[in-house]
């Protein structure tokens, strides 16, 4: 087990005192395994994935739980004892490429900063090690490019050299928050197709963080399903996707753009809590055709199929979620 997280809660504070965002996540991931956290915006998806780096940012609190790093819990570690975690064990991802690269340093630059810190490499050495990545990421011509600045660069390119940057120090766990949401649907099979390619060469672990469960399902070995801070379902990614055990994991397969294009596309009705507004019991039966009295209150996840769980109490949830689908 390379990551394990457990009972993870995160706060931010506000005006009307702290507002929770994530409430009693756990997961665990093996090495060069690659989980799906699943959910739409203000899930708490990319707040989890934050926590796991702690880069949280300052009005924002772990008040509970472990974050068990090849046995370590970094948690609540120092930030001096944190250094040696971030680039060379935990890596990231962001969703804007051009705002993760800093505007007035050169690419090369960028990424031979983060060699020449964690490896102790020469300046030689590290533009050596910055031009293969570039090349193994598929960025055109690197030699020619290395001493160019961001903005020069398209959004896909852009990309590429994040990812460049984030493996070149060959990370055990790569984070990827929505890495794909700013691009063009051709540029996202091409990126998605790099990931592969590279966590196959490199045995990197991955969690990919997105509200898409079809870019999910082209990578991912598990999906989390999470809603209102909470982990709704998980289970193997052919098991999510083929029965779902949740209202919630069906309505965001049906969600799913399918079937002839100008053809009528479905929507979940009404919308996600606000921050630390979420309803006692299930924070989804607001919205479900499904909920009943005993949605309010919550369930633990219980286990559906080997490795399936889902957090429904309802005993034919199942049935439920494939009559959401039908």
């Amino acid at each position: 087990m390379l990551l394990d997280v457990q009972n993870l809660h995160v706060s931010f504070a506000t005006r009307r005192g702290k507002a929770a965002v994530v409430r009693g996540v756990g997961f665990s991931l093996d090495a060069g395994e690659t989980l799906g956290v699943v959910g739409e915006s203000g899930s708490g998806k990319s707040v989890t994935g934050s926590a796991i780096l702690r880069i949280l940012p300052r009005t924002a609190s772990i008040d509970e739980g472990a974050i068990l790093f090849e046995d370590r819990d970094i948690a609540h570690a120092a930030e001096k004892d944190l250094r040696g975690v971030r680039g060379p064990g935990i890596g990231m991802v962001f969703q804007d490429p051009l705002a993760s690269l800093n505007p007035y340093l050169t690419i090369g630059t960028q990424i031979e900063e983060g060699l020449r810190l964690h490896r102790g490499l020469s300046r030689r050495a590290a533009r050596t090690a910055a031009l293969a990545e570039l090349a193994a990421v598929g960025l055109p011509d690197p030699e020619g490019k290395i001493d160019s600045y961001p903005h020069e660069f398209s959004g896909g390119q852009r990309q590429r050299i994040v990812i460049a940057s984030a493996l070149v120090l060959r990370p055990k766990l790569l984070i990827a928050d929505e890495p794909t949401t700013a691009l063009d649907v051709t540029i996202q099979a091409q990126i998605l197709d790099l990931f592969r390619a590279r966590q196959k060469e490199l045995g990197t672990a991955m969690i990919l963080v997105t509200h898409n469960l079809g870019v999910a399902a082209t990578l991912c070995d598990r999906i989390l399903v999470m809603y209102a801070g909470m982990i709704l379902e998980n289970g193997p990614c052919e098991e999510i996707l083929l029965r779902p055990a949740h209202p919630y994991t069906a309505a965001l397969k049906k969600s799913i753009p399918a079937g002839e294009p100008g053809g009528r596309l479905f929507s979940i009705p009404g919308a996600p809590p606000a921050p630390g507004s979420a309803p006692e019991g299930c924070p989804f039966a607001p919205r479900c055709a499904f909920a009943g009295k005993g949605c309010a209150k919550f369930s633990q996840l219980r286990e559906v199929a080997p490795g399936h769980a889902t957090q429904c109490g309802k005993v034919l949830a199942g049935e439920i979620a494939q009559e959401v689908l039908s």
